[in-house]
């Protein structure tokens, strides 16, 4: 009835012409109408207590401590397996592979609802869109599980499907007694019945994926008997993690779009690596979970600590891959086909949208490795050979490289071989750029150990006579330090305390030359850390100990390279032979634990007996007392307790 003209709905008895079937409904004066009000279907407010459509869970078998995943195992076929873990609380390894939607199936499929018990259910793999669905099983390896859950009946297992068949459909079992028209708790255990097949789901032992290294891939089976600890857990995901995945997704696809575009020969437009390059700075703020700060930041400055949970999602929605796929695209060539792109041609002003492009993948590469060691080895299995190829052209590979082997000893040993030390020497003789020294030390030392065989290989490759070219010489001359370099196949030299006056006074040129010497001293510190003998006798040459202490003492020289010098000092001239390490003894005792009676020949072995005299707990006690009365007459009160306090016990 509208409110204004209080006219209610009439319903008259003249039909419609152009529809015979109905009549015509119009506004009648009179209050007096009859109409019956019937609910279109029942309505109950939206609440989070109970599963619904659209949905979206992680399925844990409690028994075995894994979650139902959908991956494929390097070929493009998708498999269903409950996923092995190494975490120490497996509940903990949760992955965006693992993400159900669920839909309860209805007979219009434009309706949804609340679960109940008594309901079908279809489950859509989140990431690829397929459907769990059931197939038989003709595999014939041997697990005790399957052998007595089989009987006589064919034995199935699940599998992926593109589409929602009757393969797909699923009952949910209470582990408990409930009734069957009652909804479904979100956070129940329930058990999985394949309604076609009349089969319960269940655990099995074989693997999938039996050629990889560490397999973690377990078949599940489907059988006619009903087993009780084969039961799940129903874990409901946050819309947060959903819209995460949704975006790390959809991310993903558009990079791998560009890719694909480069790797055809085709050159990207100027407005698509602008979105490509906006692309990276949210990406890169994604992962340290500052997307929605309204603060203008340089992204390649920007700091932050990465959400492990974020850096996992990137490797496993393909990010990580299609962003090196993209790096590496323009260079490719194929068919007779030029590449779009040469290495050298990088540093081109024309090219400064892709220079700046692939300097915020490789800042993406650097905070999805960032103290993950999964993400490190992922990285560097598959695409160490790409980021070694663009060192030195101006888009950070270097430093991805370096920070992400620094911290893993691991990376280490297994990818830093001569070749890539070499890189490094070969671009400090084309580029005097300090901070290739910084990368070579960084690879010497790890988590404060040092890697003994990378500095062997550094000490070879830096230490080498054709390499002297690239280092800055010292020596003391007429009472004063000298430095001598090459550069542009002219030696120099120049007195380091004038070098450290000009520097102090502006002279970019002198602060180059000695940010590039303290750089040098680091790394033969860091060459010489751990007692590295291959390297200390020929550091000492360069740096004898006269020449270190004169530097260490020069009041002049920049703070900083004073400490470099410290360091040489520490690494090259005292922790080595034939000096050892003495661990202090602590004479500090609990003076309830001192003896009544206490002699200090027994206490210090090494007197002779008789040239000391015992000395017991009372008068320690009268001496202490001593000193109490000596500092009462200025503190002017007395100290309790003093029982139960810290004494030297002294010889």
């Amino acid at each position: 009835m509208p409110v204004q003209a209080k006219q209610p709905l009439h319903l008259s008895r003249d039909g419609i012409p152009q529809r015979m079937t109905c009549n015509e409904v119009n506004a009648l004066n009179s209050p007096v109408t009859n109409w019956r009000i019937c609910l279109f279907e029942e309505y109950r407010e939206d609440t989070n207590a109970y599963l619904k459509a659209g949905d979206v869970v992680r399925l844990f078998h409690a028994e075995q401590e894994m979650f139902l995943t959908g991956d494929t195992m390097g070929d493009d076929k998708y498999h269903a397996f409950l996923r092995k873990t190494a975490r120490a609380r497996s509940s903990d390894a949760t992955s965006s592979k693992a993400l159900w939607e669920c839909e309860v199936v209805n007979p219009d499929p434009c309706r949804g609802g609340i679960g109940k018990w008594s309901s079908f259910y279809r489950f859509k793999h989140l990431m690829t869109g397929k459907y769990l669905a059931a197939a038989v099983d003709n595999d014939t390896t041997e697990d005790s599980n399957r052998n007595k859950l089989r009987g006589s009946e064919n034995v199935y297992h699940l599998v992926t499907s593109n589409d929602g068949n009757i393969w797909t459909l699923f009952e949910l079992n209470s582990t408990t007694i409930e009734r069957l028209d009652q909804p479904i708790p979100r956070k129940s255990y329930i058990r999985i019945h394949h309604a076609t097949t009349d089969t319960w789901v269940h655990s099995t032992d074989i693997l999938i994926d039996k050629i990889q290294k560490k397999p973690v891939m377990h078949k599940i089976g489907l059988a006619r008997h009903r087993e009780d600890k084969e039961a799940f857990a129903l874990m409901p995901v946050s819309p947060d993690e959903v819209r995460d995945l949704d975006f790390a997704h959809d991310a993903g696809q558009v990079i791998k779009k560009a890719a694909d575009t480069w790797r055809d020969g085709t050159n990207l437009l100027p407005n698509v690596l602008k979105n490509l390059a906006k692309l990276m700075e949210q990406l890169v703020l994604f992962l340290i979970r500052k997307e929605n700060s309204s603060i203008q930041q340089n992204i390649l400055e920007v700091k932050g600590t990465p959400e492990r949970d974020r850096q996992k999602l990137v490797r496993e929605q393909d990010i990580l891959k299609e962003v090196f796929n993209l790096v590496r695209a323009p260079f490719h060539s194929s068919g007779g086909r030029k590449p779009l792109l040469e290495f050298s041609e990088l540093r081109d002003k024309r090219y400064e949208s892709i220079r700046n492009l692939f300097r915020l993948c490789y800042q993406l590469v650097m905070w999805a490795q960032h103290n993950y060691r999964k993400n490190q080895e992922f990285i560097a299995e598959k695409y160490f050979e790409v980021m070694q190829s663009m060192i030195g052209f101006g888009v950070n590979a270097e430093n991805t490289l370096t920070a992400m082997v620094n911290n893993n000893t691991k990376l280490l040993s297994t990818h830093i071989h001569m070749r890539e030390i070499e890189t490094f020497v070969n671009l400090l003789r084309k580029n005097r750029d300090p901070s290739y020294l910084d990368h070579l030390s960084a690879l010497c030392v790890s988590k404060g150990s040092a890697v003994q065989s990378v500095q062997m290989l550094v000490c070879q490759v830096v230490l080498d006579d054709q390499n002297s070219d690239i280092l800055v010489h010292i020596s003391l001359e007429n009472n004063e330090i000298t430095l001598r370099w090459q550069e542009n196949q002219t030696l120099k030299s120049h007195s380091l305390l004038e070098m450290a006056r000009l520097a102090n006074e502006g002279v970019v040129e002198m602060n180059r030359q000695i940010d590039y010497f303290k750089c040098q001293l680091d790394l033969f510190s860091n060459m010489c850390y751990g007692r590295q003998y291959l390297a200390i006798p020929q550091v000492r040459k360069q740096l004898p100990i006269d020449v270190v202490l004169r530097c260490m003492e020069e009041r002049a020289f920049p703070f900083g390279l004073k400490a470099s010098f410290c360091r040489i000092m520490l690494c090259v001239h005292v922790d080595t032979l034939p000096h050892e390490s003495v661990t202090s003894l602590e004479y500090a005792r609990l003076w309830n634990e001192i003896p009544t009676t206490l002699a200090e020949a027994n206490q210090c072995p090494w007197k002779k007996p008789g040239t000391s005299s015992a000395r017991s707990r009372d008068s320690i006690l009268t001496g202490t007392s001593r000193r109490w009365s000596a500092a009462d007459e200025v503190i002017g009160s007395t100290p309790t307790g003093y029982d139960k306090e810290l004494v030297p016990l002294t010889c």
